[in-house]
């Protein structure tokens, strides 16, 4: 589909320390697992993915340089949450919180993505449980293009395949903020994240709708 050469990494989940890439995507960056006794490997469906304990277990991806002042990306990940509407730190590169890319659920009932230069600059995913069912898998693609004019147009969230209607704090920047020489983290920042996450994956290029379905489909066995 023309996308894969943007890879970054795709990080199946199935081991807690230096989970593999998968054998088809080279990929830059290897992580380590943290806080790994209480951070099990569960299988679900045909395959196995990290459970997170929602107490500081995670995953360290190091320095992605890709986030680090880009003009786009994509984040694209499974996951299957216990409890909805919680404060639960899914991913976050971040140097204080004014300057990061990050995405969470809170305790509003909102899901959001955060793109910032300044205090809570987002975008969310408004009542996301409307969208999605605590215990069960779902995709998601949060797709980002600085080189776009508006907000709706620069950041674009996509769950189970489908476009979801996003509201605003802020406007998009054009760019990420610098974010070199801090630790990518899947799974923990302030609020741990409580659930199952799988096949988590940074593409340094803005996914369109039909790519981010093509890549549901080949990461979506064994979720269902």
């Amino acid at each position: 589909m023309g996308y894969q050469d943007s890879l970054v990494g795709l990080y199946d989940l199935s081991t807690d320390n230096n989970p593999n890439l998968a054998p088809h995507f080279a990929g830059t960056y290897d992580a380590i697992g943290a806080n790994i006794a209480s951070h099990p490997i569960g299988i679900h469906g045909k395959s196995q993915c990290a459970s997170f304990n929602g107490n500081n277990s995670n995953y360290n991806l190091g320095d992605v340089a890709e986030l680090n002042a880009v003009a786009a990306f994509t984040i694209a990940f499974w996951m299957r949450q216990d409890v909805l509407d919680v404060q639960d730190t899914i991913f976050r590169k971040a140097v204080d919180n004014n300057h990061d890319v990050g995405i969470e659920t809170r305790a509003n009932g909102n899901l959001y993505v955060d793109v910032g230069w300044n205090a809570d600059e987002a975008g969310y995913i408004p009542n996301y449980s409307t969208v999605i069912t605590a215990g069960q898998w779902h995709h998601f693609a949060a797709v980002f293009d600085g080189a776009q004019t508006g907000d709706a147009n620069r950041l674009v969230m996509y769950v189970d395949g489908n476009p979801v209607t996003l509201s605003f704090n802020g406007s998009m920047p054009a760019a990420t903020a610098d974010l070199s020489g801090q630790d990518a983290i899947i799974g923990a920042a302030a609020s741990a994240f409580d659930g199952l996450l799988d096949f988590f994956s940074v593409f340094s290029r803005p996914l369109t709708q039909i790519q981010t379905q093509d890549f549901r489909k080949m990461t979506m066995q064994g979720r269902l």
